[in-house]
């Protein structure tokens, strides 16, 4: 089983665009082509392994061979940037890169991944899957169904996760993050991250599966429905011989409920 992200909190901080004492957190990105929100967060080592955001920082990036974009970062050492991007589908290249006045560099590389709006896109729980996975996953992506990969602590720092998906043979596809976002008094709100903004790019990211009974609230707050792991070698039978989730179609229209209409046809 994929091990939380916080397991890999050490080997992310070594690994993830390390510039010198600067740190570059790059988040996939998700578009269905021809622009794309990019964000990323510039921190720099004070006292390690300690590390503060840096505010008002020049940050520049671009996504595989369109033109750069420049921002300034905010307080919290964050940049975005609505940047060109490729319009056929497929993972691109995201290069970011900082130099302070003192010619200190900070450079990391993430992924855009422009993905079909009129495709059925499936989320997984990245803490749920394990190898025995491979089979309906890639049973779904022949079929043309795009898989997305979720988790809590994601936080930009992706690739440690990305070697460990593809060295386990399951398929390539963005890591999002969500979390609630709560009131003063501790109740969950909202739900944020980059779970939420896919949804907005992808109608039809209709359905997740999850290990975490949080997530799955999360999912049914986003009109998904959620499934256990377990269930998903069976629901991949019925998946692929849906008409009605299977081949290119306006999802727009899609909810909760038509989704699990279509599953039970």
């Amino acid at each position: 089983m994929m091990p939380r992200t916080s397991t890999t909190v050490l080997l992310v901080a070594m690994l993830a665009g390390c510039g010198g004492r600067y740190v570059v957190s790059v988040p996939d990105a998700v578009t269905t082509g021809g622009s794309a929100r990019v964000v990323t967060q510039l921190r720099r080592y004070e006292v390690w392994p300690i590390t503060f955001p840096v505010e008002q920082a020049a940050v520049v990036v671009n996504v595989a061979d369109e033109p750069h974009r420049a921002a300034h970062t905010d307080s919290d050492g964050i940049a975005t940037f609505m940047v060109p991007a490729p319009t056929p589908v497929g993972s691109y290249r995201i290069h970011f890169r900082h130099q302070d006045a003192r010619g200190d560099e900070a450079s990391a590389t993430g992924r855009c991944y422009v993905m079909d709006p009129q495709r059925l896109t499936v989320a997984v729980d990245i803490a749920a899957v394990e190898r025995d996975y491979e089979v309906p996953l890639h049973q779904l992506r022949s079929a043309g169904v795009q898989i997305v990969y979720v988790d809590d602590e994601v936080a930009g720092q992706t690739e440690p996760l990305r070697w460990w998906i593809v060295g386990n043979g399951l398929p390539d596809g963005p890591m999002l993050a969500w979390r609630w976002r709560r009131d003063w008094l501790g109740r969950r709100v909202e739900v944020v991250g980059s779970l939420p903004a896919a949804k907005e790019q992808l109608p039809g990211l209709l359905m997740v599966f999850w290990n975490d009974d949080d997530l799955a609230e999360a999912a049914e707050a986003l009109d998904m429905v959620a499934f256990g792991m377990n269930e998903l070698p069976h629901l991949t039978r019925r998946i692929l011989s849906s008409k009605r989730l299977i081949g290119p179609r306006d999802y727009s229209g899609f909810t909760s409920r038509s989704t699990r209409d279509a599953l039970a046809d």
